[in-house]
């Protein structure tokens, strides 16, 4: 599961996962935190191959027009293998406004490389989270 920024304006993210067998919803449904609105966004799902590999299906679907500072819950797999998370949307961009993203996750498939990489961003000082 990978979440990134959407849009210039830090109103919209874009969300992507992994199905492995079959190619399954790319519907994401999405609310705010608390809320009984539920929103739908539609994305789309692709496999690559490389010789005699051939990807899982690869998912990405953009939420947009999002509320700054806000959390929201939303699902993939929707009528299938449903799967829930949340994120909190960064603050509106101002002059004196810190802001720094970032994240990263593995499928497992290159744990040494992970571990690597996490560590090369330990020590250009960039803050880690697990």
């Amino acid at each position: 599961m990978h979440i990134t920024q959407g849009d210039l304006e830090r109103k919209a993210v874009i969300v992507s996962w992994v199905t492995q067998k079959a190619r399954g919803s790319n519907t994401v449904l999405y609310w705010k935190d608390h809320s009984c609105k539920m929103l739908k966004a539609h994305g789309k799902s692709k496999t690559y191959k490389f010789y005699n590999y051939t990807s899982n299906h690869i998912h990405h679907c953009t939420l947009r027009n999002l509320e700054y500072d806000t959390k929201y819950d939303y699902m993939v797999g929707v009528r299938q293998t449903e799967r829930k998370f949340w994120f909190f949307t960064p603050p509106k961009p101002g002059p004196d406004v810190p802001y720094m993203f970032g994240l990263i996750v593995s499928d497992g498939a290159m744990m040494d490389m992970t571990r690597r990489i996490v560590v090369e961003l330990v020590c250009l000082g960039f803050a880690m989270g697990f």
